[in-house]
């Protein structure tokens, strides 16, 4: 994803998305939305998985504070299959009328004869 704005100043907000199959993850990157302003990037999300449906069987992976950055954010948490993905926005810095998101990427677990490249950053840092 690249470059959300809630339709309102609303929270908490949530993204949705269905991946391309069953994956298991272990990481999870965030990048602000530089173009917009910096009270409305979002300030304390929640990554929510689930393997069952669309609308249900969600666990919460992790909840983290992105920092006032425009450099990509990262966290880890336990290995968890996934099929369905949702970002939970629940503060931004304060703006009222919208809260935004530049970037958002997890982290497939690489097979493990290339486990090496799972200490490469998910997101690369702004030119």
């Amino acid at each position: 994803m690249r470059g959300w704005r809630s339709p309102t100043g609303l929270l908490p907000q949530q993204l949705g998305y269905e991946l391309r199959g069953a994956v298991t993850v272990d990481r999870v990157a965030f990048q602000q939305a530089g173009a917009l302003p910096p009270d409305s990037w979002a300030k304390d999300v929640g990554l929510w998985l689930s393997t069952a449906a669309s609308d249900g069987g969600f666990y919460l992976v992790g909840r983290w504070t992105l920092a006032e950055t425009t450099d990509p954010q990262e966290f880890t948490f336990v290995e968890t299959p996934a099929r369905y993905a949702r970002v939970c926005v629940y503060a931004n810095y304060g703006h009222r009328e919208f809260v935004s998101l530049g970037a958002f990427v997890l982290g497939v677990m690489p097979p493990p004869h290339l486990i090496e490249t799972q200490s490469r950053p998910l997101l690369p840092r702004p030119r």
